[in-house]
């Protein structure tokens, strides 16, 4: 099975990534050992990412060195321990709430272009989260309707999102609509179990509309104006 390793410095910036081969086809190993390249005097995380086509793996990032041991950030080699271990999905259906239309390949396109469907663990632990990946029509749903997040961390608890990262009016030209954002939490798996949600309704969202004027004179509107409507579960802003 083959594994992604990534490097990444404090600022989130990849400083270097290879491909690690574990085991081979009838032959499976227990283990091995790889070496990625780091600038001194930085801080850093080691991910690894499961590439196959059905993924199952997971393990929980190596952060190096110590701060409080070197507050100067790398000074020599370092050696991390990567432990790929089982992990779990959750999987579900989405409909439009108002028309109690399933989403599946056929109508997927009335979900926006920009729909997310995300875990993340709550609370934190790093590494603790994936998405969806786009499948049919660059929607995040199988042919059938069907979305998968994972691998997660199993004995994790996790906070499923389904939102989109903003409101465009423009989708509703496209043919799709803006959904208000909605999640399930509390979501804790064991190794290789797939938690059903179910069946998830989407609101069609709402527009609110006003006038903003000055202070001193309520007829005396004001342009150019940023606005943002903030849900409050949710981070994601509409403007």
């Amino acid at each position: 099975r083959r594994f992604r390793a990534e490097l990444r410095n404090r600022r989130q910036e990849r400083v270097s990534v290879t491909t690690v081969t574990l085991g081979s086809l009838g032959a499976p190993a227990g283990s091995l050992s790889f070496s990625v390249s780091a600038g001194r005097g930085d801080f850093y995380t080691l991910t690894a990412f499961d590439t196959g086509d059905d993924a199952k793996y997971v393990a929980k990032p190596c952060a190096f060195p110590n701060p409080a041991q070197n507050p100067g950030g790398l000074g020599g080699d370092a050696y991390c321990t990567l432990s790929m271990a089982q992990g779990a999905f959750i999987t579900g259906k989405l409909k439009d709430a108002s028309t109690g239309e399933l989403f599946t390949e056929r109508n997927a396109k009335v979900l926006p272009p920009n729909l997310r469907i995300t875990a993340t663990a709550n609370p934190w632990v790093e590494g603790g989260f994936s998405q969806a990946a786009s499948s049919v029509s660059a929607r995040p749903i199988q042919a059938d309707g069907t979305f998968l997040v994972g691998p997660l961390f199993p004995d994790v608890s996790y906070a499923l999102a389904v939102f989109q990262d903003k409101w465009d009016l423009a989708f509703l030209a496209q043919g799709s609509q803006n959904y208000a954002p909605t999640g399930v939490s509390g979501l804790k798996m064991t190794a290789l179990e797939r938690k059903d949600v179910g069946t998830m309704s989407l609101n069609q969202g709402t527009s609110i509309k006003g006038t903003v004027t000055m202070a001193s004179s309520t007829n005396t509107a004001i342009g150019n104006i940023k606005l943002t409507a903030k849900n409050s579960g949710r981070n994601a802003g509409v403007n």
